[in-house]
């Protein structure tokens, strides 16, 4: 028997009838195996009176679901970061996206970014952030987008500087 491959021990689940479960790897390594993980980042600078804004976003006409597995941040000020959801893409395309296996197809999926006077979408996830520190969410698998959906990144903090690197699936 290989260590790490192979069948898994039969196991007693709740209704008591033993199965072989076989080898349960982690969804995100199966997915990237697989060539349907994907991954990117994008700067924005914010002019004076205007909030960064990132966004991954499954463009409109769409045939797939984006599932967004992870994002990271770092932004040049204190505030309050949220995440919110935002169905009208942003203004530009990052156009900085690869699929993370190597040489594998490019993704549907888009990182975009933009400035605006107000914070853009419906907040589901928020914490402040200290300036310069990183910023991890600390959760997998946050949302899924399907065809015209997206989720925004910001801060409230004007004129600041957003670095944001978003991990996604598409299913």
């Amino acid at each position: 028997m290989r260590i790490g491959q192979g069948a898994v021990p039969s196991v007693d689940v709740t209704d008591r009838i033993t199965r072989d479960v076989g080898w349960v790897a982690d969804r995100w390594l199966r997915e990237l195996r697989a060539g349907r993980a994907f991954g990117g980042s994008v700067q924005q600078i914010a002019a004076a009176g205007n909030a960064p804004h990132t966004q991954l976003i499954n463009p409109v006409g769409s045939l797939i679901t984006v599932i967004l597995y992870r994002v990271y941040a770092t932004l040049s000020a204190s505030g309050l970061t949220r995440l919110s959801h935002y169905n009208t893409a942003l203004t530009t395309n990052s156009a900085i996206v690869r699929n993370l296996a190597s040489g594998g197809a490019a993704p549907t999926g888009q990182i975009r970014s933009q400035d605006n006077v107000a914070i853009l979408g419906s907040i589901f996830f928020a914490l402040v952030n200290q300036a310069n520190a990183l910023i991890d969410f600390n959760i997998k698998w946050i949302t899924e987008l399907d065809a015209g959906e997206g989720v925004n990144l910001t801060n409230d903090a004007a004129a600041s500087t957003v670095t944001t690197s978003w991990f996604w699936i598409e299913v």
